[in-house]
C-alpha cells in the first residue's frame, strides 16, 4: 500500500489504477475507502455520490465539495438543491441552512415554521428569533417590500415554546417569549382607494355618441390679480388625488394575555414558596 501511494497519480496510467481499486472496494462495501480513491483519481462526482448514497453524511459531501472547489459553488449548490431542498428534507436546520448558503435569506427564516414532524419546538424558536434579527435577513424584507404572511405560524411557534417551558417548570422563561408577542391580533387589512369611483362616475356623464366638434370653447385672456383663487384650485388638484384608506382590523389577544397571567402566577407561587421554606429552615415564622 505504501508503494502505491509513492506513485505520481497525475499520470493516466496511476489515475485509472486508483480507480480500480475504488470499484474494488465499493463491492467490498468498504464506502470510506472507495470515496478517498475516488478523490485519489480526481472523480470527485463519483466520490459525492458514494459519500451520499452509501454513507448517508451530507455535511461529509459538502465540506469536500467546498474544499475541492474553492471560490466556485456549483457542486455545493447542486447538493443543497438536491439533497435538501427538493425533497425537501425532515429537519428545518438543514433546509434553513442550505437556504442560507444560497444566500435566499427570506427563505432561511420562513422555512422554520414548517416544521410539522420536528419535535424539539423550543429549539426552533430560539434559532427563528435570532435569524429574525439578523441584518441580512432584515435587509431582505425591506428590499421586497412585502408584509409577512406567517403570523399565525409564528404565533403558534410562540404559544407551543411557551407551553413546553411551563410544562418543564421555567415560568420566567415562558412569560419572556409571550412578551415578544403584540398585544393585539391582525384580522385583516383592507384598502380601498378612493379616487376610483370618481373617475367612474366622470367617464359615465360623458356622452361618447356626440362629435367632439359639437363643443366649441372660446379661449379668452384672464388674468388673477389674488393668490386666493390659485390656492383654492390647488387644494382641489389636492383632493383628486387618490388617497388609500387602510383599515386594520384588530383583536385584543385574550389567549395571550391569559397566559402571561398563569406565568405571573406561577412565578408567584414558586417565590412563596422558597420564601416559606427558608422562614422553616431559618426558624422564622410568617405572618
Amino acid at each position: 500500500m505504501q508503494d502505491f501511494f509513492k506513485n505520481d497519480f497525475t499520470q493516466e496510467r496511476w489515475l485509472k489504477a486508483a480507480q480500480k481499486n475504488a470499484f474494488a472496494l465499493l463491492g467490498k462495501q468498504r464506502f470510506e475507502h472507495a470515496a478517498a480513491f475516488f478523490l485519489l483519481a480526481g472523480k470527485i462526482r463519483d466520490a459525492l455520490e458514494v459519500i451520499i448514497n452509501n454513507l448517508n453524511d451530507i455535511q461529509l459531501a459538502l465540506l469536500i465539495a467546498r474544499l475541492y472547489e474553492g471560490d466556485e459553488q456549483n457542486l455545493v449548490n447542486n447538493i443543497l438543491n438536491r439533497e435538501i431542498l427538493s425533497k425537501p428534507h425532515s429537519d428545518p436546520f438543514y433546509r434553513s441552512m442550505a437556504y442560507w448558503l444560497l444566500k435566499d435569506y427570506e427563505h432561511s427564516l420562513n422555512t422554520l415554521l414548517h416544521n410539522d414532524t420536528f419535535d424539539r419546538q423550543q429549539s426552533i424558536f430560539i434559532f427563528y428569533d435570532y435569524l429574525k434579527q439578523h441584518p441580512l435577513v432584515v435587509r431582505a424584507k425591506q428590499l421586497i417590500h412585502e408584509d409577512s404572511n406567517n403570523f399565525s405560524i409564528e404565533r403558534r411557534l410562540h404559544f407551543q415554546t411557551a407551553y413546553y417551558y411551563l410544562k418543564t417548570g421555567c415560568p420566567l422563561l415562558a412569560l419572556e417569549i409571550l412578551a415578544k408577542l403584540p398585544a393585539n391580533i391582525i384580522l385583516s387589512n383592507e384598502i380601498k382607494i378612493l379616487s376610483s369611483e370618481t373617475t367612474n362616475n366622470t367617464t359615465e356623464n360623458i356622452d361618447w355618441g356626440q362629435p367632439s366638434s359639437n363643443k366649441i370653447e372660446d379661449d379668452e385672456l384672464q388674468l388673477e390679480w389674488s393668490d386666493d383663487e390659485h390656492e383654492e384650485k390647488e387644494k382641489e388638484i389636492k383632493q383628486d388625488i387618490p388617497i388609500e384608506n387602510k383599515s386594520i382590523k384588530q383583536r385584543f389577544d385574550t389567549i395571550g394575555q391569559y397566559m402571561k397571567l398563569i406565568c405571573c402566577l406561577k412565578i408567584i407561587v414558586e417565590e412563596m414558596a422558597t420564601l416559606a421554606t427558608g422562614f422553616e429552615v431559618a426558624g422564622g415564622q410568617l405572618r
